[in-house]
């Protein structure tokens, strides 16, 4: 279930590109001993970077030497292929509340469905309120406030919107595009 709330986070997040559950494994020899390591996740994160994330529902398992020493022959492994490597609780994956039931609901909103117009006109009314954009504003300008709002949670999970999960969602959160306006018309192409 920890794996699962990091896959969701991973749809929802607009710095992650794309992400593969358990997509290889590291097998090598530290100090006489092998060692095999399946990573939980990889991801490619909009900076280029790399990053494989191990999940923990606590710290206990990090108290055992053996496998932290793996852990840290992992981390090595990764620095010298420029990669970026890191633990993830539990607790972050759910914490706060707020956030979390936020994630869900927008990665529970990723199939639906949306028309290129309805990218343009997203970004369009983002362009047209600047910094100050809202779900109401987006959802406004779909026509429909209860499909707007759907359509801008899927355009989230697309990658072309960034809404603000930090509070409940609302008319009122802050939405923003999420390329950069000189490249706004290559997302609707």
């Amino acid at each position: 279930m920890n794996e699962l709330a990091l896959f969701h986070l991973c749809e929802v997040d607009t710095d992650v590109l794309d992400y593969r559950a358990q997509p290889f494994r590291f097998e090598f020899v530290d100090d006489g001993q092998i060692y095999r390591y399946i990573a939980d996740c990889a991801r490619l994160l909009a900076n280029g970077q790399v990053e494989v994330v191990e999940v923990k529902s606590d710290r206990r398992a990090l108290r055992d030497p053996d496998y932290a020493r793996k852990l840290q022959a992992v981390a090595e492994l990764c620095r010298e292929m420029g990669w970026l490597f890191r633990t993830v609780l539990r607790e972050e994956l759910i914490q706060p509340k707020v956030w979390r039931e936020n994630v869900h609901l927008v990665q529970s909103n990723k199939s639906v469905r949306f028309e290129s117009s309805h990218t343009y006109q997203v970004l369009a009314a983002i362009d047209r309120c600047g910094e100050g954009a809202t779900l109401g504003d987006v959802a406004a300008a779909l026509g429909d406030h209860r499909a707007g709002e759907a359509i801008a949670m899927a355009m989230m999970v697309a990658r072309i919107i960034h809404i603000d999960l930090s509070a409940p969602l609302s008319s009122d959160s802050a939405v923003r595009a999420v390329c950069p306006k000189a490249s706004l018309l290559e997302v609707v192409r």
